[in-house]
C-alpha cells in the first residue's frame, strides 16, 4: 500500500482556525465548521489531507462534485 502525504507543507504550522476554514474551501461550504476546532492540530491535518486526497480522487475520474 502507497504511503500518503497527509499535509502539504504549507498546512504545516496552521492555526487550527485556519485548518477549518481550508476545510470549509475544500468541501465548498458555508456550514458552521466551529465544532471542528475542539480537535486537535494534528487531527485537523490529517482532515484536511483526507478530504483533499477524495476530492482529487473524484476530479481525476472527471466526476463533478455539486452542492444539493
Amino acid at each position: 500500500m502507497p504511503r500518503i502525504i497527509l499535509v502539504s507543507w504549507q498546512e504545516m504550522g496552521m492555526t487550527n482556525e485556519e485548518l477549518v476554514k481550508k476545510i470549509e474551501g475544500l468541501l465548498n461550504t458555508d456550514a458552521d465548521l466551529d465544532f471542528l476546532m475542539a480537535l486537535k492540530e494534528k487531527d485537523l491535518e490529517k482532515l484536511v489531507a483526507c478530504i483533499r486526497g477524495r476530492v482529487d480522487q473524484v476530479a481525476e475520474k472527471g466526476h463533478h462534485m455539486t452542492r444539493e
